[in-house]
């Protein structure tokens, strides 16, 4: 009877020490979730050098850093489309320039003609 009690305890310490190894592990991983979550929601609001912490190993981590990759490759197609806008700003107001310079000589040609 009191080897019954004593295997009784037994199991249930045994397996509320699986529940609390299992509750933290699933807290843990819930928080690293959560803080990737809060992490690309910076990027998406507008901060491209947020990056999620994946220093550690295992699957998730290993989807975070695939995750900061396409981050980073996103950010590197921004900056670049960002430059080659800026770029074809430039062109086109020279182009615009040389149009006004052309109007204007035609114009100072026009009154010249006009004027004789």
């Amino acid at each position: 009877n009191q080897t019954m009690l004593y295997l009784f305890l037994l199991l249930l310490f045994l397996f509320g020490m699986v529940y609390l190894v299992l509750l933290f592990y699933l807290r843990r991983q819930h928080r690293a979730i959560d803080d990737a979550e809060s992490k690309i929601r910076e990027f998406l609001d507008g901060n491209s050098m947020s990056r999620i912490e994946c220093s550690q190993t295992g699957d998730w981590y290993s989807l975070f850093h695939d995750v900061n990759e396409m981050a980073t490759i996103l950010s590197a197609h921004a900056e670049s489309q960002k430059q080659m806008n800026t770029d074809e700003m430039e062109e086109l107001k020279n182009k615009v320039t040389e149009y006004q310079q052309r109007v204007s000589n035609i114009e100072k040609q026009k009154e010249k003609i006009a004027n004789e």
